[in-house]
């Protein structure tokens, strides 16, 4: 069995607070896009807003969410939960 190397576990906390602050993204990501998707089917079915309307908040919130999963990726530099240097 290898060995793990003597600094490997010192850092660990930065890799969980970097998957804990992902999953915050995800699930933030999740909520938005469904109650976006809630509020303009709810909208269209009772008439205050227009199917083209729809199409196009649905297209805006995926960019939005698409843009808010990139945001992690700056946050830490991370790699196989050791900082560099």
């Amino acid at each position: 069995m290898p060995e793990i190397p003597s600094g490997f576990g010192q850092n660990r906390g930065i890799l969980f607070f970097a998957e804990d602050s992902t999953a915050n993204v995800i699930q933030f990501n999740t909520v938005f896009a469904i109650a976006v998707k809630l509020i303009f089917l709810v909208s269209a079915v009772f008439g205050y807003t227009s199917l083209w309307l729809a199409i196009a908040a649905d297209t805006g919130a995926t960019l939005l969410v698409s843009a808010n999963a990139l945001r992690p990726i700056n946050e830490r530099p991370i790699a196989f939960g050791l900082l560099p240097g």
